[in-house]
């Protein structure tokens, strides 16, 4: 899962732009609210804009269903000014006491409008079945009406191509109270039998979390959250002996420095 860094580039108007653009918002404090946690970090680095910006994020989440329970993590950061960032991530899951996937990027961002960054650089994939290293480029941003948006394109070796494609929306129920939808999917362009993965739509993802922010530095959460694959890779789990779809209660930790 991703979490929520979005470039944000605009100064004059955040409050005027909250005010037409935030539909779903329960009241016009909690607008304001929002643009003042998505903007004050923007405005303090401006007056100190030669000294280089280090952010670290990580989420730790216990997930339980029918078939076990496991563990996920999703930690990621970015070194860097307000136009160019060194953006890193690692991101994986265990099942069962033994590691079911992990990867880890690697990626050059900069800004090309007020809201959105270019990144490009590599990711390396180390579970499931063999290693795979990837070339990517995408975008990232915030899109109308807050939708916190990534869409990133991965060519590998042998003609391979993944895309995978995140959105996810924070709602301000109070001002420590936040609801997060979120959905990320993924697709192949080819088969990869040696990790079980099949061309077309491999993968969907639908979550739905509760967070309660102490701090925007800390932050517990309880969720659910609902998979499915699809097309090559649901046959290969299938064939496995795996579930194709399940849904898991989702317990977890934010923390940002």
């Amino acid at each position: 899962m991703a979490l929520p860094v979005p470039s944000i580039h605009r100064e004059k108007g955040d409050h005027e732009f909250a005010s037409r653009h935030t539909i779903g918002f329960t009241r016009r404090a909690s607008v304001a609210t929002y643009v003042h946690q998505r903007t004050g970090d923007r405005r303090r680095r401006r007056r100190t804009r030669p000294v280089a910006i280090l952010r670290v994020g990580a989420d730790r989440e216990w997930q339980a269903a029918e078939c076990g329970s496991g563990v996920n993590w999703d930690n990621k950061g970015w070194v860097g000014r307000d136009r160019d960032r060194l953006w890193f991530r690692t991101e994986g899951q265990t099942g069962e006491g033994r590691l079911g996937d992990a990867q880890a990027h690697v990626l050059y961002g900069r800004a090309f409008a007020r809201w959105w960054d270019v990144v490009a650089g590599v990711r390396q994939d180390f579970r499931p079945g063999p290693s795979r290293t990837w070339v990517a480029i995408g975008v990232q941003g915030l899109a109308p009406y807050w939708f916190e948006v990534e869409a990133t394109a991965h060519i590998g070796a042998f003609g391979r191509t993944h895309m995978r494609l995140e959105t996810e929306y924070e709602l301000l129920l109070t001002n420590r109270l936040i609801l997060q939808p979120l959905v990320e999917v993924e697709l192949y362009g080819k088969s990869d039998p040696e990790r079980g993965i099949g061309a077309g739509l491999s993968t969907a993802d639908v979550g739905l979390r509760v967070r309660y922010e102490f701090r925007r530095e800390f932050a517990p959460y309880l969720g659910l959250v609902w998979s499915r694959k699809f097309s090559g890779m649901a046959d290969f789990s299938e064939t496995a002996g795996e579930k194709v779809g399940r849904a898991r209660l989702a317990v977890g930790l934010r923390l940002w420095l």
